[in-house]
């Protein structure tokens, strides 16, 4: 084929891929790592619905930072009060199951840490998620 087929051809995959300088948060896929999933059963989670999670967050080494064993909350809006890893990582899960993540930086504090010390600067958070229920 000569060049200017080649270069066409290439220029055709790219737009039925949909592929473009644009970046949709909403639908990029999650950076958090899966490292551990148990499947659950029913109805599994979906954008906008009201998720009820049990969950445990600890540094790498296994030092707890967090946990809660009863938190609801409404998944895909962006409460401030959710951990971005957490919200993204739900999605698809089904009620009694279990997912274990290795969450960066940027989905949760990221370089600052949280403003009591609790949670360092420019670490992963290990998240133990269970779902409880589904609305």
């Amino acid at each position: 084929m000569r060049r200017l087929d080649w270069i066409s051809l290439f220029i055709a995959a790219l737009l039925l891929t949909g592929c473009d300088n644009r970046v949709n948060v909403a639908i990029a896929p999650t950076p958090v790592k899966i490292v551990a999933e148990k499947t659950g059963l029913g109805r599994s989670v979906r954008h906008g619905n009201l998720a009820t999670i049990s969950y445990r967050v600890t540094l790498p080494n296994g030092k707890e930072l967090l946990h809660d064993s009863e938190f609801k909350f409404l998944v895909d809006t962006k409460q401030p009060t959710v951990i971005l890893g957490i919200n993204d990582t739900v999605i698809g899960m089904r009620v009694g199951g279990t997912r274990t993540i290795d969450c960066p930086p940027r989905l949760h504090w990221g370089r600052l840490g949280s403003g009591d010390g609790k949670i360092p600067a420019n670490t992963n958070l290990i998240i133990r998620i269970k779902l409880l229920a589904v609305e």
